[in-house]
């Protein structure tokens, strides 16, 4: 049998081994891909800003005026006050993007109808913070490119977050204020 204690260590035993190993780490690394993965970034979407181009930037240098209220926030811009309660009847929009509310934080008059937009690669959900609320939408029914929409009729402040990105404190989280 050759070897020490008859064990062999021929050709086909090492590529066994190699083939064992290079395995593992396949497997290690898919796993990790994955995993990782899970918590990215959204990626690029119709509520990106759309890339500058040097022409671009020379024609809005010549032109330089205040910036436009409808242009459509990065996720990276923080307003200095929110904005005016919207006015009844005025549907108003919350994009669930990146792992994150856009816009956190909403003000909208009673009788509001909010739309919620996925746009993003990722399932979400919408939960409220306080118990006993009967709106929200769970993760089935809220996949990349689905909209949810809820009328607030009661004044006060709605706090909600998405369970697979965060808590009810820390992470996806936002606020409806309705006056």
């Amino acid at each position: 049998m050759g070897g020490e204690g008859g064990f062999r260590r021929d050709g086909w035993h090492c590529y066994t081994v190699l083939i064992n190993r290079i395995t593992r780490v396949g497997c290690i690394a898919v796993i990790a891909a994955t995993t990782l993965s899970a918590c990215g970034s959204d990626g690029p979407d119709a509520y990106t800003a759309p890339e500058t181009t040097e022409a671009d930037a020379t024609e809005s240098d010549a032109n330089a005026a205040e910036p436009d209220a409808s242009d459509v926030p990065t996720g990276t811009d923080s307003p200095a006050e929110p904005a005016a309660p919207a006015e009844p009847g005025e549907p108003v929009e919350v994009k669930a993007l990146d792992n994150t509310f856009i816009e956190e934080e909403v003000d909208v008059a009673v009788g509001t109808e909010v739309v919620w937009k996925n746009g993003g690669r990722n399932d979400h959900d919408i939960v409220p913070v306080a118990d006993g609320e009967s709106w929200g939408v769970g993760i089935d029914a809220f996949h990349p490119g689905d909209e949810y929409s809820y009328t607030f009729s009661e004044p006060g402040e709605y706090a909600y977050y998405c369970t697979i990105h965060g808590t009810a404190d820390v992470g996806m989280t936002g606020t409806i204020i309705v006056n």
